[in-house]
């Protein structure tokens, strides 16, 4: 293993031990192998849940980190702790827990940010300065603008949602190594005690994921990113200048090593760089996995390793962006005075028109007026409201059900597990 493959894999603990129970729990009801060995495993491996620890690059991964700990602790009886598993369908499954578990996540913090966005925007006076090619376009309302931020992470929310929602389709465990598995349990019963809705049906089909999965992973947080990476723009030409229109919390800004009272966005700087970084990997990944047979591939750990690390750094990323987004303020006096004279001329060529009705005579004749030098009227841009708090009230609504289907049989299945030795001793 190399250091960074290592601190991944130590991150897939959980995830490891609650698919290991669920098998063992399975094979215990069937009695497959003793119950006092039943126990045992069982035992040890309800100790390792929630635990942080430390995967040493000497061992391979994590399944012979465990294997080795559950060995040094019962002994023989960690003989059965594998009984016909392959590590294949054990990576894959912990990978899919993984993704639902950090996706849930991710899609709850989109939605607040959908959510109290669109509660600034009801009460957001003012209007700001639009751009196209880098200058000004049309005026819009900032009411717009905190809509267009809500509207957007809403979207981005239900992307993830939907990704979640195929994670969940099925599970890996019962694959083998991709092309099917001699074991006596029922992988379907554990797929559902997992949270999932169904087994793995064709090994081989199940099997191809492993790889895309990362790649899905890396195309909606790439896609997050991107939407990120263009707000920070804004918020860096808005939060510019001597007198600038937005103010950004001081929090997210770092002073100059030589210019007394200047003030750097070095946080919108880095999210921008994280950006470009996180679509490279998405790249990166679609290189790894191409032009491979069907099956596993070694270098399969290396689209993990990035599509884990990147759904950890995107969790971080949204939430400082939503703390940034919900404190800074705008100033309406200073941010219309920032708009140029310029950005009136489509109202008023459009004024223009309801005179002559003729509109390449009227667009003519404002262009005149822009190179003249003639001052135009100002005017409110209209301000739109996209997002109803029903829609987000819906949604959230969603997310708590899916939250409970995923959560709510892991739990109980721990909770059988443990039961089951305690009646037992």
């Amino acid at each position: 293993m190399t250091d960074e493959d290592a601190a991944i894999d130590s991150t897939l603990l959980d995830y490891e031990v609650i698919n290991l129970i669920a098998f063992h729990v399975d094979l215990r009801k069937r009695r497959i192998i003793k119950e006092e060995e039943s126990d045992s495993i069982l035992s040890a491996l309800c100790s390792y849940l929630g635990k942080k620890i430390r995967v040493d690059p000497e061992e391979e991964d994590i399944h012979a980190y465990l294997e080795n700990r559950i060995r040094e602790a019962i002994g023989k009886s960690a003989e059965n702790l594998r009984l016909f598993l392959s590590r294949n369908e054990q990576s894959q499954c912990n990978l899919r827990s993984f993704y639902v578990e950090h996706l849930l996540g991710l899609a709850e913090t989109l939605l607040k940010g959908s959510k109290e966005l669109r509660n600034i925007s009801i009460s957001s006076e003012g209007k700001i300065p639009g751009f196209t090619h880098w200058r000004q376009a049309m005026p819009i309302a900032i009411s717009t603008y905190y809509d267009y931020i809500s509207r957007i992470l809403l979207d981005l929310s239900k992307d993830a949602f939907l990704l979640i929602k195929k994670f969940r389709n099925f599970s890996p465990f019962g694959m083998g190594s991709g092309f099917g598995s001699f074991s006596p349990v029922s992988f379907d019963d554990i797929a559902r005690d997992l949270g999932f809705e169904n087994g793995p049906g064709n090994p081989v089909a199940a099997s191809f994921y492993r790889g895309i999965d990362d790649l899905e992973v890396l195309s909606l947080i790439s896609r997050i990113m991107a939407f990120y990476s263009r707000i920070c723009a804004d918020l860096i030409i808005y939060s510019s200048g001597s007198n600038p229109g937005l103010i950004l919390p001081a929090g997210f800004l770092t002073g100059s090593s030589l210019m007394p009272n200047k003030h750097n966005p070095d946080f919108l700087e880095m999210v921008q760089g994280y950006a470009s970084q996180i679509i490279a990997d998405s790249v990166a990944i679609s290189g790894i996995i191409t032009n491979r047979n069907t099956g596993y591939h070694r270098e399969f750990q290396i689209s993990k390793d990035k599509a884990v690390r990147d759904l950890l750094l995107i969790e971080n990323i949204a939430g400082y962006m939503l703390q940034l987004l919900v404190e800074m303020k705008f100033d309406p006096v200073r941010s219309s005075s920032c708009i140029e004279n310029g950005s009136y001329s489509s109202y008023k060529a459009y004024k223009t028109f309801e005179k002559t009705g003729k509109w390449k005579h009227s667009y003519k004749l404002v262009g005149g007026a822009v190179r003249s030098g003639e001052l135009f009227s100002e005017y409110e841009p209209v301000a739109y409201h996209s997002v109803s708090l029903h829609e987000i009230t819906e949604y959230e609504s969603q997310i708590s059900a899916i939250k409970n289907e995923w959560f709510g049989p892991r739990n109980r299945l721990i909770e059988y597990a443990k039961s089951s030795l305690a009646n037992h001793e």
